[in-house]
C-alpha cells in the first residue's frame, strides 16, 4: 500500500500486507490522520461558509450580543440563586459568534455559581478591575472579604458595581477598605450597591455615581456614627449627578455640621433614608432635593426619641424638600402621596413595596416608624391640605391620625391593611351625621339632614388582606373568624348609606382578602360602580 492509496479513499480496501513492520503501521496511522484533519479542517470551513450566508449572520456584532444578553438573563432564571450557566453555549456555535460574545463584556461581569472552581476564576476576574464594565457578586461574607482584597486596583470603565454578602448574621459586616477599593478612581461608575458593608465615607470619591444604594442590617440605635465633615464631603461630590440616594440601616451623622451648609441635588428622584429619627432629621436638615423628587422616610429605632424630636423631622421634611432651594416656591406645596407604616420590627419594611397600586401624582412621600405614636406627631407639621392619596399599614396609632386625615378636603383615595380595617370602619361609622340614628338599623328615609364629615370626598378604597367576616352587627364577628375581622354585611351597609348620602363610592379594590367569593362581590357591585377582586376565594 502506498502513500497515494492512503490519499484517494477508492484503494482503503486493500488489505494490510501480513509483512508490514511496525515503523510502516505508526507512518501509515500518521499518513490518515493528518488526512483526516485536513477533511475536518475543510468540513470546519465549510461550515463556516455555511454559518456566513445564513440570515442571521447579517446582524451587527452590537446586536447580536444584546441577543446574547437576553438569552443569559432567560436561562439563567429570575431567582435570588440563578446557576445555570448553559448560556454559554452561544460561544461555541460559530467563530462569529465566539468572537461577538468574547467581546461583549457585560456577558462575563456576572456569573452566579456554586463551584469553587469557579469561584477561584472570579477572583482572578476581580484581580483586573480595569478590564470591567460591570461587576455583580452575591456570594457568603468570608468569600467576599476575599473578593474585596481584590477590588484594590483602579477601574476605568466599571460602571455597575453589586455587592450582597449573603447568608450574613445580624449586625455583621465587612469593612469596606478605605485606601485600597478601587484604588479610589472609578470615574465611569454609575451604579454602586453594597449590602453587609461598613461604609468609610472618607472612602467615597465617586463624583459620577447616579445610583447608590447601602443596606446595613442595624436594627437599633448604634453608638458608631460617622463624623459629619467625611459623610457631607462624601455626599457633595455626588451633588451633581446623583439620582436614586438608599441609605438603609446604615450609621449616619447625629451631628450637624459646624456650618450651615445646604447640598443641594439637583436631579434627585429619589431619597431613601432607613435610620434613627435624629439621623433622618439631621441629613435632611442639610440636603435640599427638587420637590419632584420621591422622599421615603423609614424610622427604625424604637428607643430614645421624643415627642419634641420626632416633630423636629416634619420641619425637616419641609425646608429639605418641599421649600428647599430647589422648589422654586415661595410656600411650601402640599403633599399629594402619603404611606404611614408602623411595626414592632424594621424587617418587615420589604412586604410594602407601592403605597397604592395606581398611578402616583408628584408629591408623595412614605414614612415607617417602630411601634409607638410617632406618626401622630410628624402628620401634623406636614403640609397636608392638598392630599389625595393616603395609605395606612399596621398602624397602633390610627386613631389618631384618622381624626387628622379624615378631614382634608381632597383626600380621595384610602388604602387600609388588616391591622387598621376596623378602626378605619368606626371611624366613619361614627360620623355625626349618623350619630342621632341607630347606625346598623338606619335606611336612607331616616338620614338626618346633617352632612358627612368624615373622608367627604373619598372615592377609592383599596382594601389589602383584609379579614371579613358575615354578621348583621356593625362589628360582631362569627366564633373562628379572626379578631381582626369586619362584619361584610356592615361593611355593604355602611357603603349604600354613604352613597344615599350623595358621597358614593366608585372604586373599591379588594387585594388578597379573605371571606368573598362570587356572589358576594356581585352585591358589592350593585353599590360600587367598580369593584376589583382577584378571584381567589380566601377563607381565615
Amino acid at each position: 500500500m502506498t502513500a497515494q492509496s492512503i490519499i484517494y479513499p477508492i484503494t482503503l480496501e486493500e488489505p494490510i500486507p501480513l509483512s508490514v513492520t511496525a515503523s510502516q503501521r505508526r507512518a501509515q496511522r500518521e499518513l490518515i490522520g493528518s488526512r483526516i484533519a485536513a477533511l475536518e479542517e475543510e468540513i470546519r470551513q465549510f461550515k463556516s461558509l455555511q454559518n456566513e450566508w445564513a440570515e442571521i449572520s447579517r446582524l451587527p456584532p452590537e446586536i447580536l450580543s444584546q441577543i446574547f444578553v437576553w438569552y443569559k438573563e432567560l436561562r439563567s432564571g429570575s431567582g435570588r440563586y440563578p446557576g445555570s450557566l448553559d448560556w454559554t453555549n452561544v460561544s461555541h456555535v460559530s467563530r462569529q459568534w465566539r468572537t461577538v460574545a468574547l467581546a461583549c463584556p457585560q456577558l462575563w461581569s456576572t456569573i452566579y455559581t456554586s463551584s469553587s472552581q469557579l469561584a477561584n476564576a472570579m477572583i482572578k476576574i476581580c484581580s483586573q478591575p480595569q478590564r470591567l464594565e460591570r461587576l455583580v457578586i452575591q456570594c457568603g461574607m468570608d468569600f467576599l472579604e476575599t473578593v474585596m482584597e481584590k477590588l484594590s486596583a483602579p477601574a476605568p470603565f466599571l460602571q455597575q458595581l453589586k455587592l450582597e454578602g449573603l447568608g450574613r448574621r445580624i449586625g455583621e459586616e465587612v469593612i469596606l477598605p478605605a485606601a485600597q477599593f478601587l484604588g479610589n478612581e472609578a470615574p465611569q461608575l454609575r451604579h454602586l450597591e453594597l449590602e453587609g458593608f461598613t461604609l468609610p465615607w472618607q472612602a467615597i470619591s465617586f463624583k459620577s455615581l447616579r445610583t447608590m444604594k447601602v443596606h446595613s442590617t442595624r436594627w437599633r440605635d448604634s453608638p458608631l456614627h460617622p463624623e459629619p465633615d467625611s459623610f457631607f464631603n462624601a455626599m457633595g461630590e455626588m451633588k451633581d449627578s446623583l439620582r436614586d440616594l438608599d441609605l438603609s440601616g446604615v450609621d449616619l451623622p447625629i451631628k450637624p455640621l459646624p456650618s450651615n451648609h445646604t447640598i443641594l441635588f439637583p436631579r434627585m428622584e429619589r431619597l431613601k433614608l432607613r435610620a434613627s429619627s435624629r439621623e433622618c432629621e439631621n441629613v435632611l436638615r442639610h440636603f435640599a432635593i427638587p420637590i419632584t423628587a420621591t422622599l421615603q422616610l423609614s424610622s427604625t429605632d424604637r428607643y430614645g426619641n421624643t415627642p419634641s424630636s420626632v416633630s423636629t423631622l416634619g420641619s425637616a421634611i419641609t425646608s429639605s424638600w418641599l421649600a428647599s432651594p430647589l422648589s422654586n416656591s415661595g410656600t411650601p406645596p402640599s403633599l399629594k402621596s402619603l404611606m404611614i407604616y408602623e411595626s414592632n420590627s424594621s424587617f418587615m419594611e420589604g412586604s410594602f413595596q407601592a403605597v397604592v397600586d395606581m398611578e402616583q401624582p408628584a408629591l408623595k412621600m412614605r414614612v415607617e416608624f417602630p411601634g409607638g405614636p410617632w406618626a401622630t406627631h410628624v402628620a401634623p407639621t406636614l403640609p397636608l391640605d392638598n392630599l389625595e392619596i393616603l395609605s395606612l399599614f399596621n398602624c397602633c396609632s390610627v386613631t389618631t391620625l384618622l381624626s387628622t386625615f379624615s378631614t382634608l378636603p381632597r383626600l380621595h383615595t384610602v388604602c387600609v391593611d388588616r391591622f387598621d380595617i376596623r378602626e378605619f370602619y368606626q371611624h366613619i361609622a361614627d360620623d355625626p351625621a349618623f350619630q342621632s340614628q341607630n347606625f346598623t338599623n338606619l335606611t336612607p328615609r331616616d338620614l338626618p339632614p346633617a352632612p358627612l364629615t368624615r373622608f367627604p370626598s373619598l372615592t377609592t378604597l383599596i382594601c389589602r388582606g383584609v379579614h371579613f367576616g358575615h354578621s348583621s352587627s356593625s362589628l360582631a364577628i362569627p366564633f373562628g373568624y379572626s379578631s381582626l375581622a369586619i362584619s361584610m354585611d356592615a361593611f355593604e351597609q355602611l357603603l349604600t348609606l354613604r352613597s344615599e348620602r350623595g358621597r358614593p363610592l366608585r372604586s373599591l379594590k379588594l387585594e388578597k382578602c379573605i371571606g368573598w367569593n362570587d356572589y358576594n362581590v356581585n352585591e358589592l357591585r350593585k353599590i360600587v360602580d367598580d369593584v376589583e377582586w382577584d378571584g381567589v376565594i380566601r377563607f381565615s
